[in-house]
């Protein structure tokens, strides 16, 4: 019986943990004494909620993998919208772009540093799940993920790329 409880805790918490890391990856850059870098959801699906810091600019982008056809252009003509959920709270982005991230990646990315600022305020104080989605010609596509580790995630990314998410001025 005590065996049982034992293993049932230690499954308990690896799934918790499975689910409950955003990565961080930061880099020092090679063109200042800033560090640059991005942080994302890991839920080990093809989906992903990442934000980018790159000379002290952020933005925010929901990404799919895509690698049919790695070296296929993409339709910039289809309109897009997305938009962020977090409790009762909900952003809508202004303008989005339709991106490549790299060749196995394809995403919306938000165009306003403001609202990927403010997205990350909300990513960082969430007390339940996350939810991104984004509209392609009208057909919406979201996913949900744990905010669990995104308080953490969302501080180093502030202070590698020097937003004060304190101060609520978007």
């Amino acid at each position: 019986m005590k065996l049982k409880l034992a293993t049932l805790a230690v499954l308990a918490s690896l799934s918790v943990h499975a689910n409950a890391e955003w990565m961080v990856s930061l880099d020092p850059s090679a063109f200042s004494d800033k560090e640059e870098g991005f942080i994302t959801s890991d839920d080990d699906s093809d989906q992903s909620i990442i934000f980018d810091c790159e000379d002290d600019t952020l933005s925010v982008s929901l990404i799919e993998e895509y690698e049919e056809r790695a070296d296929e252009e993409l339709n910039s003509d289809l309109s897009s919208a997305m938009r962020l959920k977090v409790g009762q709270e909900t952003l809508d982005f202004g303008p989005t772009e339709i991106v490549r991230r790299n060749s196995h990646y394809v995403g919306v990315e938000s165009q306003r540093e403001k609202d990927a600022v403010r997205a990350l305020y909300m990513v960082r104080n969430a007390k339940g799940p996350i939810t991104m989605g984004v509209k392609l010609d009208g057909e919406p596509l979201s996913m949900t993920v744990s905010s669990a580790g995104a308080r953490n995630a969302a501080d180093r990314i502030a202070k590698a790329c020097h937003i004060d998410l304190t101060n609520k001025t978007w």
